[in-house]
């Protein structure tokens, strides 16, 4: 009788795949494969070292997982530092721009602080020669002062002198006319000498408060025109040698013919020049000392200083050349005659225009000895009482 077939039982076989999976891992599959009824030895021994190979490798694949996982964390772990660092940096970032901002401002604040010492110690110097300047100014004036002072108690001792000397003519009048026995002729006669005596020094008393009054009035006109500053510019003035005019007019003459003339003038002075000899003539009659002439071409402001001189200068008269202008005869001749002897320059017809702007013009002559106004008020209090 045939012996019954054995059936073959079925074992299951792992694989492992050498293409890594999506977790790093390699990939194990499952099979069944058949196993026969009987195995040899070999086969046996097969299966031995296979099943040997098979754990060796589960467990390299184990140990290659795990390294893998330590990997993966420590680059975790690196990432999270590199995160962390960068945000640290952006967080210190603000922290060093304000400081570097504070220290700008500390920097500007310290310069701010250096710029105004310096505009504090520039104005403290600038006080102290303020100070100074208004000293000197304040002696000068109590010189001044003072000096007036003693000029009025002078006229007030000579006012006061000249009284007593009439009140003794007049007592030794009344002592005549009681004790001389003369005759009435002798008597006559010294009655007339007296009283002739007696109307001389009145007559001194009267030119004293005269020359007084006067000085108290000329004091006062200065005082008031001290005050009042200066005459203003006019441009248009008839005496104006600086306003231009039309080469064409009747009233004007060339600048050339009017350049030679005053050189001509200035030829006979024996190197004095223009200008000394106007100043020299304004001493003597300062009729226009407080006249100010704006020449219209250049915008200078002359007074009687420097007028000639500016008129011969040379911007000046490239100025009038480059307009083609002329000047005014009138003007001229006005500032030629006080340049020529008084006996020349009576024959000089300036024109009723300048006659009459001349006539009307007042006499400044506020010279170096001249009071400040509070001496002229003292002086006409102290006159006047």
């Amino acid at each position: 009788m045939a012996a019954p077939a054995v059936r073959p039982s079925k074992r299951d076989v792992i694989v492992i795949d050498d293409d890594e999976s999506d977790n790093d891992q390699p990939a194990v599959k499952s099979s069944k494969i058949e196993e026969e009824a009987v195995p040899s030895p070999e086969i046996v021994d097969l299966r031995q070292k296979l099943n040997q190979s098979e754990d060796n490798l589960q467990n390299h694949a184990t140990k290659e997982a795990e390294l893998r996982a330590e990997r993966a964390e420590k680059l975790l772990d690196s990432k999270q530092g590199v995160k962390d660092k960068k945000e640290t940096e952006l967080e210190e970032k603000p922290t060093e721009r304000s400081l570097e901002e504070a220290r700008r401002g500390a920097d500007s604040v310290v310069i701010e602080n250096l710029e105004l010492t310096e505009q504090i110690e520039a104005l403290k110097n600038e006080m102290a020669d303020m100070k100074k300047e208004h000293e000197e100014k304040l002696a000068e004036v109590s010189s001044r002062l003072e000096r007036a002072k003693k000029r009025a108690e002078n006229a007030f001792s000579a006012k006061v002198e000249y009284s007593r000397e009439k009140d003794a003519l007049k007592m030794e009048l009344a002592e005549l006319k009681r004790s001389t026995g003369k005759t009435n002729s002798d008597m006559q006669l010294k009655v007339t000498n007296l009283t002739t005596l007696l109307d001389q020094e009145r007559t001194r008393a009267s030119d004293s408060q005269k020359r007084d009054q006067a000085r108290i009035d000329d004091l006062t006109e200065k005082l008031v025109r001290y005050e009042r500053g200066p005459l203003p510019v006019d441009i248009d003035h008839p005496t104006n040698i600086f306003q231009l005019c039309s080469p064409d007019s009747d009233e004007s003459m060339s600048y050339e013919l009017a350049r030679e003339k005053l050189f001509s003038v200035a030829m006979e002075l024996d190197g004095e020049s223009l200008d000394d000899k106007l100043n020299l003539r304004f001493a003597r009659s300062p009729k226009l000392h407080s006249l100010i002439l704006l020449c219209p071409p250049c915008g200078a402001i002359h007074n009687m200083i420097g007028i000639i001189g500016h008129f011969l200068s040379k911007a000046h008269r490239q100025m009038v050349s480059a307009q083609n202008a002329a000047v005014s005869r009138a003007a001229f001749n006005f500032w030629l005659s006080k340049l020529q002897p008084e006996s020349a320059a009576q024959h000089v017809q300036y024109g009723p225009a300048v006659d009459a702007a001349t006539s009307t013009i007042p006499v400044i002559d506020l010279t170096d000895e001249s009071p400040t106004p509070s001496e002229v008020r003292d002086e006409t209090e102290e006159v006047d009482g």
